[in-house]
């Protein structure tokens, strides 16, 4: 009796197992994978870029920030979109965290070298290790050989012993 049941639930377990394992004669695709679709969204998103570069900086950091996930994402780079991002750089003082983040992520990715002045007077005056964090970045993968340049390793050190006492605490 118990090897009959036992020989039934494994027949069971068999013909279950052809049945989920039985191939589909569909083929599987997402729609918005095609053509069209991606097309579709890349118009979408330069839409986005320039009608959020349009607002006015203060004010407007939350458009201002998904114009530049944006620009990063699809690597767009015109004239009016280095302008306006120029005009970010200038005011990044003043700019909130997430728009900060942003623009610096921006700025590692397809600015290389075109704001270390701005980076610098960031760097110089920021509180918060994420952005001092990247802002040392930013300015490190600018130097050929970080090894060489002792004076931009040596300002950064001074500046994270002075603005950050217990950087040991911080897993930044």
């Amino acid at each position: 009796m118990f090897f009959k049941k036992i020989f039934c639930f494994l027949l069971l377990c068999f013909f279950l197992s052809e049945e989920i394992s039985a191939q589909n004669d569909r083929a599987i695709f997402a729609s918005y994978t095609t053509a069209n679709e991606r097309q579709r969204l890349y118009t979408y998103i330069l839409n986005s870029i320039n009608n959020n570069l349009l607002y006015p900086l203060i004010g407007s950091e939350d458009k201002w920030e998904e114009a530049v996930t944006n620009i990063e994402l699809i690597g767009y780079k015109n004239p009016f979109v280095n302008k306006r991002i120029h005009d970010a750089f200038d005011s990044i003082q003043i700019l909130g965290y997430d728009l900060k983040r942003s623009l610096l992520e921006l700025a590692y990715s397809m600015y290389q070298k075109d704001f270390n002045k701005e980076v610098i007077n960031l760097i110089v005056q920021s509180s918060m290790p994420k952005i001092f964090a990247m802002c040392a970045e930013y300015l490190l993968q600018n130097i050929p050989d970080k090894y060489q340049d002792k004076k931009t390793v040596s300002f950064i050190n001074e500046l994270l012993n002075k603005n950050f006492k217990n950087i040991q605490d911080n897993a930044i």
